[in-house]
């Protein structure tokens, strides 16, 4: 074993693997390591249809919630007016996404919680 040692031959796949490993870990702790991990400039657009029947909740209540409290911290959270301009404003890349509150969204839930809570079966089911 010691006379296998000695040979340089032996060595130079050792060094090589560990030269490259080196470089890799280089070139991968500026590109990656120092990035920040929030996406803050991630704009996304919300559109509020809800008609608000329910004192449950209502989607003014998540709109206001999403834009206070996540706004900044993991997303950038943008209301717009009705679904056609978010769609208007997805499809010229002014946004990556949006989350559509539908126009029945609070009587669904209401109606959800309350067969939830009464324990009846025959509730209709939420689109």
């Amino acid at each position: 074993m010691n006379k296998l040692l000695k040979v340089k031959a032996t060595w130079t796949p050792i060094w090589t693997v560990a030269l490259l490993m080196l470089c890799m870990i280089s070139i991968y702790l500026p590109v990656f390591g120092g990035s920040s991990q929030r996406l803050t400039d991630f704009l996304l657009i919300i559109v509020n249809e809800d008609e608000g029947v329910s004192s449950y909740i209502t989607g003014r209540e998540i709109v206001d919630n999403l834009i206070r409290k996540q706004n900044g911290h993991t997303f950038n959270w943008r209301p717009v007016a009705n679904r056609d301009a978010a769609i208007n404003e997805i499809k010229n890349n002014q946004a990556y996404g949006a989350l559509i509150i539908p126009s029945e969204y609070s009587r669904d839930i209401s109606e959800l919680r309350d067969v939830l809570i009464t324990g009846k079966t025959e509730g209709k089911a939420v689109k």
